[in-house]
């Protein structure tokens, strides 16, 4: 999860978390499929049948519900104050 960018953790916990429980996967395909090549850090294309986009769609939300538990400790230690060190 080290590669995440804050904007990336806040996009998978926000915009994500709300597609990946919406019906109609062809109609957010392109979120599945950011959402996996976060979470990989790779880039996913695009399945070249439509027959597979359940399945993507599937494998990505079950890849975010591995992943939330990690996902939610980096947007805390975004929030958390960094420390200067001893002087």
């Amino acid at each position: 999860m080290e590669h995440l960018s804050k904007d990336d953790v806040v996009w998978l916990l926000g915009d994500y978390a709300q597609v990946r429980q919406l019906g109609r996967v062809s109609k957010h395909m392109g979120a599945h499929l950011k959402a996996m090549s976060l979470l990989k850090n790779k880039t996913i294309h695009k399945p070249s049948c439509s027959c597979e986009y359940s399945a993507y769609a599937k494998m990505a939300s079950s890849m975010w519900e591995q992943h939330k538990s990690a996902l939610v400790d980096k947007l805390a230690s975004y929030d958390k104050p960094r420390g200067r060190g001893k002087k």
